[in-house]
């Protein structure tokens, strides 16, 4: 930058500048150190300050950009590249200041990159600057100063490069490297600057070349800003807006937002149209009107159904000359039906055999847009109706199984959702009834009301299953003392059963033994005998 470019307060750092590092020549006293420390919170300050400034001007380049990408793209991709050039020498030259904090100061990068200058013990030291900086070349070429001149000449040299490329003026370098005159000799840049330098001086000297590199930086964007016309579109207010991909995260899924300023006229409202665009981005019809409140349209509607929903459509101003210039948007929102979800800790149990009806559901998520899988080999899971599902487990289940839910995205991406746990069991054993004589027990019963043996699962059991009555021996003793068996393969009595039952005498006792019942899995049940007591009516 020029010298008619400084600012009065720039002027006055580099003539307090000039004037200590001439004391330093004759002496080192105490004051002059604390001087030098009061220099660096100066080049300190302004170059925090450019960097805001750098900033502001960066989001301006930004809406510019954001406006119309056609036209500032090549500017905004060359402020890019300076930007990152001028970071990458001046975080250069901060690991160099904690390079020689840690050297001078005997302490370690942790310590080194917190400590400031005002709390460092050895500012009037020099051996540790002139080492690293000037090391052991007379012109002080084989140390860190000669790498600094350099790299500050490689970046103003790539940024002119590119300023020249898009037709903008080079920046005028700030930093003369060019020999010295000392007690009459010629010296290089850096032997007169650092050599024998204290530690006071060299920060001081680092910082403000900090600043110098920013202050370069906002002169070179300037130049590519001034060839973008920002004022096609009159803007008086900026607000800051976060716009999240959605406002219903799921855990474990992402959160993204855009965090962006946004700036409207006052005075000339922008006109929000929703409809149908095309594949250039313009409306296809004249679109509904959205009502326009301080800049910013404002939607509301009641959606109908679930899911994820899509909308589109255009943002329109006017530039300065009354050209209309129309902005296309997209977005998309999830609808979700208000649920509660009840989950038994305890008791989440399938059984293998039948079909186990299970309701699946997430909440925010449209049923069509579920995907259920059951764990185990050969088990079957099947969907019967929105959210009901069955799900039929293998003989060689294991003891416990996975209901795995996952979801498609809008991204198209598939989102798993949950996994519940249930514990697989077999069928319980089923039970035999005559009449109301249960197995395993006995009863009175009056044979002319009994018609029919019949397999049960208990009343605990809440599947109503079907069970084969596969055989069975009713089993009386006669008078004579002989024993009578009489076999059964179905739940009626036969009509020999029947007949042998009616012949007993009141008081007497037949057994209903062998019995055999099979299920659902094909499993044969022996089930315990009945004793059965006659009774006449």
């Amino acid at each position: 930058m020029a010298e008619a470019k400084l600012s009065p307060r720039q002027r006055m750092i580099g003539m307090m500048y000039l004037v200590l590092m001439a004391m330093l020549a004759l002496n080192v006293q105490r004051e002059i150190l604390d001087a030098f420390v009061v220099l660096n919170e100066g080049n300190e300050t302004s170059t925090k300050a450019a960097v805001d400034r750098n900033d502001i001007l960066y989001s301006e380049f930004k809406f510019a950009y954001n406006l119309d990408p056609a036209k500032c793209g090549q500017y905004w991709n060359e402020a890019e590249s300076i930007r990152q050039l001028t970071d990458e020498v001046v975080k250069w030259i901060d690991s160099l200041k904690i390079e020689l904090v840690m050297a001078n100061e005997n302490v370690g990068t942790a310590i080194a990159d917190t400590l400031t200058l005002p709390f460092m013990d050895g500012l009037d030291r020099y051996d540790h600057t002139t080492r690293i900086l000037i090391g052991q070349k007379e012109d002080g070429s084989g140390g860190k100063a000669r790498e600094l001149k350099t790299r500050i000449e490689t970046m103003v040299s790539e940024i002119n490069s590119r300023l020249q490329s898009v037709g903008s003026d080079a920046v005028e370098m700030t930093f003369n490297f060019s020999d010295r005159l000392l007690e009459g000799e010629q010296v290089s840049w850096e032997m007169h600057t650092f050599y024998e330098s204290p530690m006071a001086a060299v920060y001081a000297i680092m910082s403000k070349v900090q600043g110098d590199l920013r202050t370069m930086e906002y002169d070179a964007i300037s130049q590519l800003f001034a060839r973008v016309d920002v004022d096609d579109i009159p803007v008086d207010t900026v607000l800051a807006r976060v716009l999240p991909r959605s406002n219903y995260i799921v855990m474990g899924e992402e959160y993204q937002s855009e965090i962006f300023l946004a700036a409207y006229s006052t005075t000339i409202e922008p006109q929000v149209f929703l409809g149908e665009l095309d594949a250039q981005g313009n409306l296809i019809g004249e679109g509904r009107p959205v009502e326009v409140k301080d800049g910013m349209g404002r939607l509301s509607f009641s959606p109908q159904s679930q899911g994820w929903h899509e909308y589109e459509g255009i943002v329109r101003v006017f530039d300065k000359q009354g050209n209309k210039r129309d902005f296309p948007f997209q977005s998309e929102y999830l609808v979700a039906k208000p649920s509660a979800v009840v989950s038994a800790l305890r008791m989440n149990a399938m059984y293998i055999g039948p079909e186990n009806p299970m309701s699946i559901s997430v909440p925010g998520i449209a049923d069509d847009q579920l995907q259920v899988r059951v764990t185990g080999a050969g088990n079957q899971i099947s969907k019967t109706a929105p959210g009901q599902y069955v799900i039929k487990l293998a003989n060689g289940s294991p003891r416990e199984v996975e209901i795995i839910t996952s979801s498609k995205l809008p991204s198209g991406e598939t989102k798993e959702m949950g996994r519940t746990v249930f514990r697989v069991k077999p069928l319980p054993e089923p039970q035999v009834r005559f009449g109301t004589i249960r197995y395993n027990g006995q009863g009175t019963s009056n044979w002319a009301s009994i018609q029919n043996l019949i397999p049960e699962y208990g009343p605990d059991f809440v599947f109503d299953l079907p069970l084969e009555l596969t055989s069975y021996n009713i089993v009386y003793i006669k008078s004579d003392g002989q024993v009578v068996d009489k076999p059964g393969f179905s739940r009626s009595l036969t009509n020999d059963q029947k007949i042998a039952i009616q012949n007993l005498r009141p008081g007497s006792f037949f057994w209903i033994e062998d019995i055999r019942v099979k299920d659902q899995t094909g499993k044969i049940w022996d089930l315990p005998a009945i004793k059965v007591r006659i009774v006449r009516s």
